[in-house]
């Protein structure tokens, strides 16, 4: 954690939440109007699905995670009040509504309706997988390798996991871990193949509320976590341990009181504070990330970062330094903006 330290010598100090929900693969061309009508005691049976089809979205007040929803004859839009995360079939009980929509297309006055679940409740299945799975973690499965692989795949898809033929069989925790390949399903795992020459990177999902924040991160990439801070590294080839930062991605997030001083009086002091050990530090600029407004500025010292500020709630601020580096042409620089333009700042 030696960047840790180089970048918290320059920090002395120191909004809305905005829900995610599951976006289709496809856009129905179609204008929605909104819920039509409602039937309650809706009883249904059927699995999460991995392969969307096309459909009308419109997010109600109170609802904001949506899922697609396979039974044996169709499927539904489902919106719930939490995350469901049911691995293959359970059941679930809500209402009934149909949402009517005019196309998209010009000239056209067709009109579609469609029918859609609000979920009150469910129930996941308790899984039995024997003895398949030898551990179980809230980020990774590990199988075991005497087992069917065939069986483990498909254990993995039912959790919407993605299954590592090379994965540590230690605890994410674990303080010492033999270094030795086993059958894993990542969780949490999503595909981002839109960079270029990156196009067989799978990303994670990570979330923190006491830090207020949540982004997604390629596989490759480690994590730190302590109280109030969290750093996230990926090394290039020839970087060294022990030694200044200068090859790889260095992203490290501080929660700091504002202590009744605005984050513009924040930002002024940061600023102030750092000339007195760095080279040079640009003028401060607004910047909007997260979802919400705030600042940043340019800092040359051991190394050139970015300094972000930006607003938590009435107590807190977040601080976020930068650093990329890429001697090696690794493609960091597009990573580190897919990481920034993943970033949720959600309200404490």
């Amino acid at each position: 954690m030696f960047v840790s330290a180089l970048v918290l010598a320059t920090f002395t100090g120191c909004n809305q939440p905005q829900p995610q929900t599951n976006e289709p693969e496809q856009k129905e061309e179609v204008q929605d109007k909104g819920p039509k009508e409602v039937e309650e005691n809706i009883n249904l049976t059927g699995k999460i699905s991995v392969r969307p089809e096309q459909h009308m979205i419109d997010v109600p007040q109170g609802y904001p995670y949506s899922d697609y929803f396979d039974t044996d004859k169709i499927q539904y839009v489902i919106y719930s009040k939490e995350k469901i995360n049911c691995s293959g079939e359970f059941t679930l009980k809500g209402s009934m509504i149909e949402i009517e929509g005019g196309s998209k297309r010009p000239g056209s006055d067709e009109v579609y309706t469609e029918k859609q679940i609000l979920v009150d409740s469910y129930e996941c299945p308790t899984v039995s997988t024997g003895s398949l799975v030898t551990d179980e973690y809230k980020t990774k499965i590990v199988y075991n390798m005497s087992e069917d692989v065939e069986m483990m795949k498909s254990d993995c898809e039912i959790r919407r996991g993605k299954f590592n033929e090379c994965g540590s069989p230690c605890a994410p925790d674990a303080e010492m871990c033999v270094m030795m390949c086993a059958f894993t399903c990542e969780l949490g795992v999503t595909s981002w193949p839109n960079i270029p020459g990156d196009e067989s990177k799978e990303w994670k999902d990570y979330t923190s509320e006491d830090m207020g924040l949540s982004l997604q991160y390629p596989y490759d990439m480690s994590y730190d976590e302590e109280a109030g801070q969290v750093s996230f590294q990926l090394w290039g080839p020839t970087q060294k341990p022990d030694t200044e930062f200068y090859d790889g991605i260095s992203i490290n997030f501080y929660k700091k009181p504002l202590n009744g001083s605005t984050l513009e009086d924040i930002v002024a002091a940061e600023k102030e504070e750092g000339m007195l050990v760095a080279e040079s530090i640009s003028e401060p600029e607004s910047v909007t990330l997260g979802g919400v407004n705030g600042y940043k500025f340019d800092v040359v010292s051991m190394g050139e970062y970015t300094n972000y500020y930006l607003p938590l709630d009435d107590s807190n601020c977040l601080l976020m330094s930068v650093m990329v580096s890429d001697p090696a042409e690794q493609g960091f620089y597009p990573i580190a903006d897919k990481i920034l333009g993943s970033l949720r700042i959600n309200t404490l």
